[in-house]
């Protein structure tokens, strides 16, 4: 067996990395694409994040939405770093925007999805029904 693959097969039994020293964790390339906005789930809620333009956050505020304030992991990360000055859970997005992670109780949430499927059963029907008009197809 060759130097170098009694090295990497050194590495990969213990951990250690190219210097001999032992890794704290699973090195990750910059270019490798990260999991960083994953939530866990909460039984009884569903979770959201919620990006701070046009007044979403006041809606969803007015819809039921509460801050999700407890730590969590999330994605490949610790959140803990990612809180505003109120503790609530935040991230920062393209263009300077910040989401915050929002959580709602799961049967409002199911509420508001039959809501909207209602409404786009109405728009299939209303498409469906104008085929039998003259001119429709």
């Amino acid at each position: 067996m060759s130097r170098r693959e009694t090295i990497r097969e050194t590495r990969e039994d213990t951990k250690l990395d190219v210097k001999g020293e032992e890794r704290n964790a699973q090195r990750i390339p910059l270019g490798a694409p990260s999991d960083i906005m994953t939530s866990p789930k909460m039984p009884g809620y569903v979770l959201r994040w919620i990006n701070d333009t046009d007044s979403r956050v006041a809606r969803a505020l007015r819809g039921d939405y509460e801050f999700v304030t407890e730590d969590f992991m999330i994605g490949d990360k610790r959140v803990g770093t990612g809180r505003n000055t109120d503790g609530h859970i935040t991230m920062d997005v393209k263009g300077g925007v910040t989401a915050y992670l929002m959580m709602i109780k799961e049967e409002y949430y199911d509420e508001d999805q039959k809501a909207k499927a209602q409404k786009v059963r109405q728009s299939e029907q209303t498409i469906r029904g104008r085929k039998d008009q003259p001119g429709m197809y």
